[in-house]
């Protein structure tokens, strides 16, 4: 059997051996924008839909330093924009890390993706939400 904790100490979890989650819907395969290792980046390497994709968006919500600093994620997300199973899990994975390695994005990076998500799961497509979480969101 393993070692009690202490009341109060936590035991450090990795998630790395977490299971990836499972989709019915059959995955967008990676173009060859999007797909490999990406050393050095900039603007250039936006795809042309991508640079569709983002002139499509609405001002408020269109990101300025993502496709500056990682066009590789622009086009991904440009890719799966309509598909909203694929895209909600693409959010999970590039906000959440999972493996423990990752840098991490910047500030002004994190912020534009969270508007990007919270668009893109209320305005475009809503999740369904139940009763009491209508009441929880307007009493923020």
């Amino acid at each position: 059997m393993g070692k009690h904790l202490a009341k109060g100490a936590y035991r450090r979890v990795s998630l790395g051996k977490t299971p990836a989650p499972q989709s019915t819907h059959k995955a967008i395969p990676m173009t060859r924008e999007t797909s490999g290792k990406y050393a050095k980046q900039n603007a250039a390497d936006l795809s042309p839909a991508a640079s569709t994709w983002l002139t499509s968006l609405d001002e408020k919500v269109r990101p300025k330093h993502l496709p500056e600093q990682y066009p590789r994620i622009v086009n991904r997300m440009a890719e799966l924009w309509q598909h909203p199973e694929l895209m909600r899990t693409y959010f999970e994975e590039i906000m959440i890390d999972t493996r423990g390695n990752r840098a991490g994005f910047s500030g002004e990076v994190v912020v534009e993706l969270g508007s990007l998500k919270h668009h893109y799961n209320r305005v475009l497509f809503p999740l369904k939400i139940d009763v009491w979480e209508k009441i929880w969101s307007k009493m923020d």
